[in-house]
């Protein structure tokens, strides 16, 4: 059989799928006068990319339910969710992967009813205010030196009135991608990866996830479910149901692994914003935990002159 007869008979199933009477009447019970929109945006999504089409079905049905049990449209020009396959090398299948955008997120994190306002952007050289390790994160955004983008901010701010700032430089954003994207860290895959092809993209909503997932925030049921299976390959059968979920791109950081990244950056701006040996040495047992050794002594011999 062509790859072209398979793909199309791919597609055909995968119509049939999401207008069978059982996935139609759960989608109305989700979406309600949505749900026909909803199937018109999965199908043209699906019908505009080759590697989807021939994806195993179960992770197309699997990503599909999973975005819409929280009504969240996949036409990528929206940015709220999507469809992404990749080749499973390990398998030799191509699957499919649900993803869930940054728009999504600000979208179920308004819908929840917490959230006054949400937002994150690019962080210009000489937007930045150093600062120490307890009063965070400031910045001064008409400072801009240079096009140089040192970093991404995510910020929020609740309804009661707390607020929190969250940020990621350039460079640290790039080594979570190779960490934790399979397309990312292989040479093969990385000139196709969307950390390669629309890196501002991955970099806010990935700054945007991990402070949502760093404690600070109330995170709706909803808000959990987009956390915990962005970039999973969600399996499910004809009927809808899930039946395996694989984290094979595990973007999603620890609580602990978050507020380390967090308190790793401030020690770094404390150390080049210190003025004076005493005030270098406050932080100097702390150095060794985040191995800023050398760091703290270029500083230290720059403050000694």
């Amino acid at each position: 059989m062509s790859k072209e007869v398979t793909t199309q008979t791919n597609l055909q199933a995968l119509s049939g799928f999401l207008k069978s009477d059982k996935i139609s009447a759960e989608m109305e019970k989700v979406l309600g006068r949505n749900s026909s929109a909803f199937v018109t945006s999965a199908l043209t999504a699906i019908g505009s990319n080759d590697m989807l089409k021939s994806s195993e079905k179960s992770t197309v049905y699997g990503a599909i339910m999973t975005a819409a049990s929280m009504n969240l449209p996949i036409t990528p020009s929206l940015g709220l969710a999507y469809l992404v396959p990749f080749s499973n090398r390990k398998k030799g299948v191509v699957e499919c992967q649900f993803q869930i955008g940054y728009k999504g997120l600000k979208q179920l994190a308004i819908r929840s009813g917490k959230f006054r306002n949400m937002y994150a952007k690019k962080v210009y050289e000489g937007q930045m205010i150093e600062d120490d390790s307890f009063l965070g994160y400031h910045f001064k955004w008409g400072d801009k030196k240079s096009n140089k983008v040192v970093g991404y901010a995510s910020y929020f701010l609740l309804v009661n009135g707390f607020e929190s700032t969250f940020f990621m430089s350039t460079k640290e954003l790039k080594d979570h991608g190779l960490k934790y994207s399979q397309s990312y860290k292989s040479e093969k895959t990385r000139p196709y990866s969307l950390w390669t092809t629309d890196f501002d993209k991955m970099a806010i909503k990935t700054v945007t996830k991990l402070h949502l997932n760093s404690g600070e925030a109330p995170l709706s049921i909803e808000m959990q479910n987009a956390i915990n299976n962005d970039q999973a390959v969600i399996s499910a059968n004809e009927e809808g149901e899930t039946i395996d979920v694989d984290y094979v791109d595990n973007q999603t950081l620890s609580i602990d692994q978050t507020q380390e990244a967090q308190e790793r950056e401030r020690l770094i701006n404390f150390i080049k914003g210190a003025k004076s040996l005493d005030q270098l040495k406050q932080v100097e047992s702390e150095v060794p935990t985040y191995e800023l050794e050398e760091m703290y002594l270029i500083k230290f011999e720059e403050l000694k002159q």
